[in-house]
């Protein structure tokens, strides 16, 4: 019994104690992301957006390579697949439109053993790094902040749903902070999101629990 108990907190640990945490790092950073987020936006030019849409063009060529209806077929895909969202990880230049690209790839995955082999890759931790640049504020699109808030809603449903299909186990839990982000989501103004986000930490700790 001590031992369920242990691991009980454990899991609650990954999955509920930091919200606080969350919210007190939005808030530190917030005052110093808003406004160059801002001026980086208001300063793009033309030569800019075509450079974006140059890379989401290549972006859904080397997708359409590895997918068939949408989803990775095959472990090799899986791979392929990882570096493209790794690539994104060491370079920060991919933007939600991109993102919720690559998320859409995961959702629509069938295969078991090619969602085992991602999260065996650790494309778990990458994203977790999505999910957190959301709550940072880091991450948005489109000119007005509606616009904005309607395209992080649309790529946050799309996340989830990927998160939902993936095999989250405990040691999945432990590599990152995925648990905790997406608990961060129970508060999200989108009721949808609010249920998705709930639904799969309970999902999570049940499996988790009954897997000892």
């Amino acid at each position: 019994m001590a031992r369920v108990g242990e691991l009980q907190e454990e899991v609650d640990q990954l999955l509920y104690k930091t919200r606080s945490e969350m919210h007190g790092k939005k808030e530190e950073r917030g005052d110093h992301t808003a406004e160059p987020v801002k001026r980086d936006r208001s300063s793009r030019t033309e030569d800019g957006d075509s450079a974006q849409y140059k890379a989401e063009s290549s972006l859904k060529s080397d997708i359409a390579r590895i997918t068939e209806k949408g989803g990775v077929v095959d472990l090799e895909g899986v791979e392929k697949l990882v570096q493209l969202m790794q690539s994104d990880r060491a370079e920060r230049k991919m933007d939600l439109t991109s993102r919720l690209m690559l998320a859409g790839v995961i959702s629509a995955t069938e295969k078991v053993e090619c969602l085992q082999r991602f999260v065996q890759l650790r494309g778990l931790p990458v994203l977790d790094e999505w999910l957190q640049d959301i709550h940072k504020g880091k991450v948005g699109s489109g000119n007005s902040s509606k616009d904005c808030d309607k395209s992080v809603e649309e790529f946050l449903l799309v996340l989830l749903r990927a998160l939902e299909k993936l095999p989250v186990n405990l040691h999945a839990l432990q590599m990152c902070n995925i648990g905790r982000s997406v608990n961060h989501l129970r508060s999200n103004k989108n009721v949808e999101i609010q249920r998705k986000a709930r639904s799969l930490v309970d999902t999570w700790k049940k499996g988790v629990l009954k897997q000892k």
